[in-house]
């Protein structure tokens, strides 16, 4: 029964065709599973942020969207972050999160709920993360197919994103950082090149891998090589 669950959900994951639709299969998911709803994320390389987001209340969407930048969140969710890396699946009460900072009444408000968070793994990375709001820990077999699950949604929450960016070319500057990266520079070295900040440089490659339809920097330069794009 659970494989036979598993099948037809999947299907429904690979015959979205807009986020929207990815969305209201996500929960389709969290409602077969006796949750209320769900988020899921694709990280960026570094795991300090998010490259695509989709989550079944447009709302929590949208307030997750902007508060995703803030420092002080970011500073606040250092250990949920690392349980998160760790790639074990764990339960959180909506109690147990802390926030600080000026968002934090709002940080309040989405995590009022429990949740059940299931790192997303492709090989040895944690590619993203899948929050199955509104209950705690699942019995076994219920989280093995959240498990593989999760995995399908990131590949098609990655995919749609390419589809959407397939059409848009790097910028020159997005290129600049792109070449100089190929040639082996750090962030660090490629800012002062440009005379950017850091964070600059990162956000023109985070742009550059979504665009390009990769999985990070490395994927991204090999992309560009083969399009005859690295040479000056």
């Amino acid at each position: 029964m659970q494989l036979e669950l598993i099948q037809i959900l999947t299907q429904q994951v690979f015959a979205a065709r807009t986020s929207k639709e990815l969305a209201a299969v996500l929960q389709q998911v969290a409602l077969r599973f006796d949750y209320t709803g769900a988020t899921l994320a694709e990280f960026t390389s570094d795991k300090l942020g998010v490259r695509a987001l989709i989550d079944t209340s447009e709302e929590r969407a949208n307030l997750l969207k902007s508060m995703l930048g803030a420092r002080e969140v970011a500073m606040a969710l250092d250990g949920l972050r690392t349980r998160i890396v760790d790639g074990e699946a764990f339960a959180v009460k909506g109690t147990e999160v802390q926030a600080s900072g000026p968002h934090v009444d709002t940080w309040r408000a989405i995590w009022r709920e429990d949740s059940f968070i299931i790192p997303i793994r492709e090989g040895s990375d944690i590619a993203g993360v899948l929050s199955m709001v509104g209950g705690l820990e699942p019995e076994p077999a219920a989280q093995a197919a959240l498990v593989h699950l999760a995995y399908d949604l990131l590949v098609r929450l990655r995919g749609l994103a390419a589809m959407a960016d397939s059409g848009r070319s790097l910028s020159p500057r997005e290129l600049e950082v792109m070449r100089l990266s190929s040639e082996g520079r750090s962030s660090k070295e490629i800012g002062e090149v440009l005379a950017i900040s850091m964070r600059t440089v990162n956000a023109h490659v985070e742009h550059a891998i979504t665009k390009l339809g990769a999985r990070n920097r490395i994927q991204a330069i090999a992309e560009l090589a083969r399009r005859g794009q690295l040479a000056p």
